[in-house]
C-alpha cells in the first residue's frame, strides 16, 4: 500500500484538492475586502499652507498634501468664496505642476472633484485644460485632461484612478478646483488574518496535490465516486 500524509476525497472526478483551493481562493478574496474611509481636501483654509521648506510649498488637510515648487513656475492660492457653494477654493496658476498624495504615504482612489476656469485667468486660452494624471509609485496609469468651463464642474473618475500613489495636475489656463473626493483604503485586523487562514490553505492544498501526484505514479484507479484515504 502506499503511503502519502494526506487524504482525498474524490467526487465524480473532481479532487478535494481543487474544491480547497476554491474555497481558499474564496477565503483570499473576502480577506481583500476592506473598510473604506471617503475624504473630500475642500481647500477650506488658507492657513494650512507649509512654506518652511520654501520653493516647496504644500497644503495639508484631511491626511491629504498638495505640493508644488514655487521657483518652477508652480503658484496656488486659496481664494474665499470661490468654491462650491461660496466656500473657499483653489486657484491653481497657469503653467503649474501640482501634486496630490496621501501624508502618509499610502495608496487611495480618486473619485471626484470639481473644477472650472478661474475667474482671474488672463491666460487668453480659448479652451483651459486641466491636466490630471494618476501614478503608482513613477508609472502613470491612468491619464485625463478636463476642459475648463465658466462655471465650477463635477467630474467623476472610474476604476482605473483606482490604488494611485499620487495625482499630478497640469494647467493651461488658470484653473479653480475644489473639493477633491478621494478614498483611501485600509486594510482591516480580521482581513489580515484571512489573507494569513488563505494563503496557508493555499500552500497545504498544493503541498497535498504534489503528494497525490506522486502517490499515483504507477499505482491502480481508484474509484471516482467515493472518498478515499490513505495512511
Amino acid at each position: 500500500m502506499r503511503n502519502t500524509s494526506t487524504s482525498v476525497a474524490v467526487l465524480g472526478g473532481l479532487r478535494a484538492p481543487g474544491l480547497a483551493r476554491a474555497a481558499c481562493a474564496a477565503l483570499l478574496g473576502a480577506a481583500m475586502a476592506t473598510s473604506a474611509q471617503a475624504t473630500v481636501v475642500g481647500f477650506n483654509t488658507a492657513a494650512l499652507f507649509d512654506f518652511s521648506d520654501f520653493p516647496q510649498v504644500s497644503y495639508l488637510e484631511s491626511g491629504y498634501k498638495l505640493s508644488f515648487d514655487a521657483f518652477g513656475g508652480s503658484q496656488a492660492l486659496v481664494v474665499d468664496g470661490l468654491g462650491s457653494a461660496g466656500s473657499p477654493g483653489l486657484v491653481a496658476l497657469s503653467g503649474g505642476l501640482f501634486t496630490l498624495a496621501r501624508a502618509d504615504g499610502g495608496l487611495f482612489s480618486l473619485l471626484g472633484l470639481e473644477a472650472g476656469r478661474s475667474p482671474f485667468d488672463i491666460s487668453g486660452l480659448a479652451s483651459p485644460m486641466l491636466g490630471l494624471q494618476g501614478l503608482m509609485g513613477l508609472t502613470p496609469v491612468a491619464t485625463q485632461d478636463l476642459l475648463l468651463t465658466a462655471s465650477l464642474d463635477n467630474f467623476g473618475f472610474g476604476s482605473n484612478w483606482t490604488g494611485l500613489s499620487a495625482l499630478r495636475f497640469t494647467t493651461s489656463g488658470d484653473a479653480l478646483i475644489d473639493n477633491i473626493s478621494v478614498l483611501n483604503v485600509v486594510p482591516e485586523p480580521a482581513s489580515w488574518a484571512l489573507l494569513a487562514l488563505a494563503m496557508g490553505g493555499l500552500a497545504l492544498t498544493s503541498r497535498a496535490r504534489a503528494q497525490v501526484a506522486q502517490g499515483g505514479q504507477g499505482g491502480s484507479a481508484e474509484p471516482q465516486a467515493m472518498a478515499v484515504a490513505r495512511v
